[in-house]
This record gives structure tokens, C-alpha cells and sequence, in this order.
């Protein structure tokens, strides 16, 4: 039967390496049956299942299993193993998933990335374990790195990951999960019935395609976000604009563009005002 990785721990799965199925697939069959007999299989292969993604360097040894079921899923208790339930008419959107340098694993999927993300904006769960309410304000920010981390060409590598090559640096280089327009799309056809739609909306407003890093994506905010957010409030950047060079420039690069962070089409003076500010003095 299919087990679909949910929340926080498709997260940390992504982080960890897995690779996604490049095809979406809609409405699988989740688990219905309440029997007991089949309560006690369920048990069993959800154990079975947590302890796989141990052993193959998906899941942190602490960390807790979410899945999706169905309504009418008994959800026996398992331990470290959480069950949230699809309720919506609408069809669940799902990917498999490929081990790293394997194929696919037969029924195991996790959430569509735009799933994930709406899903994290409801739970406010982005990898913060243990720590205490935060202002709205900060849960935006961390939906909008979320989102940039969700849509740009890098996955966030965690503390203990197998992957020595990449600890130091913190990331990984990766091809994109989604985009700003498809996450828009399914928080549009989802709304109102979904959890998370709203706060997803809004900090998608943050969030640009293409990212290459996590500074990155905290520079732009940065700059881009109110200052409620503890953002400068400036217009909002082109993110990795390729600027054509001259022929001469091009020549001397060895290019033909480059490709710059954070780009403004017209130009930004920042002024300090005052000759005492400058380091004179009025005498």
C-alpha cells in the first residue's frame, strides 16, 4: 500500500537527498481500511518504513514520520510516526521518490512540493523543532526562505547528513522542485479549504524563481522586505539578471553575459544626509 511523506519530514527527506519522480501524479490511493487486523499491518509497515529511511540517510535517527492518510484511516500509534489526514475533495498531488543513485521506491511517494510548502506555512514547522512561538512576523520570513529553498537551484543540507562533500558547505546544487507560479496556482485552486493557503499567499511575495543559495535568498529579503520584517523595504530586485556584455567585455571575460544578484533596471542613489554625517565639520 502507498505511504505518502508529509510535512516536515518530506522536508527533511528532500534534504537529504531524495529525488523526485519528474511526473506528478494525482489522487493515490491512501489508506482507508479501519479494520484491526489492518491496523496492525499499517503498524508494521510504517515501523518497517521509518527504519528504511534511517538506515538509508533520509531520516535523522530523532526525527518524527509524517504521512497522509486518508479520512477514514484508523491511524494506529506508531512511535515517532505522525498521521495527518487528507480531507479535501480535491485530488492529492504526490511524486515519487528515487533514493539517491537508486530507482524508484515502490510505494513510497511524498507530497508535490507545492503541497509541502502550503503545508509548512499551516504548521509553521520549518525545521524549527523545540522552539517556542514566534512572532508572525518571523514565520513569514522562514516561509519565504522555505519557498526560495523550494524554488531555487539549491537544497539546504542538515547537520549529520551522509553526503561529506556537502556539509561544510551547507547546500547542495539542485534543479528546482516548483515554482512561484505553480505554488500560486495550487494555493488558488486549494483556497479556501486548505490550511496554510494564506500565509503561503503572502509570502510568496518573497519569494523568486532561481535561486542559487541561502544568502541569497536572505539578501533579497532583506532588501525587499518591510520593515515590519526587518527588511530596508526597497522595490524589489531582478534576482540573477544576465546582463549582456559588450563586445569588448564579452572579449575580455571570455562571456557573453553576466549574472548578477540582485539587479534594479533603473539606478538607486543611496544618500546620507548632513556634512556632519560625512566625518566634516561646520567650523
Amino acid at each position: 500500500m502507498a505511504v505518502i511523506v508529509s510535512h516536515a519530514a518530506a522536508l527533511e527527506v528532500l534534504r537529504r537527498g531524495a529525488r523526485l519522480a519528474p511526473e506528478r501524479l494525482n489522487g493515490a490511493p491512501l489508506a482507508t481500511s479501519a479494520s484491526s487486523r489492518r491496523a496492525a499491518e499499517r503498524r508494521d509497515e510504517l515501523q518497517a518504513l521509518r527504519a528504511f529511511l534511517v538506515e538509508v540517510g533520509l531520516l535523522d535517527v530523532g526525527s518524527q514520520l509524517d504521512i497522509l492518510a486518508g479520512p477514514n484511516e484508523c491511524g494506529p500509534a506508531v512511535a515517532r510516526v505522525r498521521t495527518h489526514r487528507w480531507t479535501t475533495a480535491t485530488a492529492l498531488p504526490i511524486r515519487q521518490v528515487f533514493l539517491p543513485g537508486t530507482g524508484r521506491v515502490d510505494g513510497l511517494y511524498v507530497v508535490a512540493p507545492e503541497l509541502l510548502f502550503v503545508e509548512l506555512c499551516a504548521a509553521d514547522k520549518v525545521m524549527r523543532k523545540g522552539s517556542a512561538p514566534s512572532p508572525k512576523s518571523m514565520a513569514h520570513v522562514r516561509a519565504a526562505l522555505l519557498g526560495w529553498e523550494l524554488c531555487g537551484r539549491y537544497g539546504k543540507v542538515l547537520p549529520g547528513d551522509r553526503r561529506d562533500a556537502l556539509a561544510a558547505r551547507g547546500f547542495e546544487n539542485r534543479p528546482p522542485l516548483t515554482s512561484v507560479n505553480d505554488i500560486r496556482s495550487f494555493a488558488d485552486a486549494m483556497a479556501p479549504g486548505l490550511a496554510g493557503v494564506r500565509r503561503a499567499r503572502g509570502a510568496l511575495a518573497l519569494v523568486r524563481d532561481g535561486g542559487r543559495s541561502p544568502m541569497e535568498a536572505a539578501v533579497f529579503i532583506l532588501l525587499a522586505g518591510a520593515a515590519c520584517l526587518g527588511g530596508f523595504g526597497l522595490p524589489a530586485p531582478r534576482v540573477n539578471y544576465r546582463l549582456k556584455l559588450s563586445a569588448r567585455n564579452a572579449q575580455l571575460l571570455n562571456a557573453e553575459y553576466v549574472e548578477l544578484d540582485n539587479y534594479w533596471p533603473r539606478p538607486l542613489d543611496v544618500e546620507v544626509d548632513g556634512f556632519a554625517d560625512h566625518g566634516g565639520t561646520t567650523s
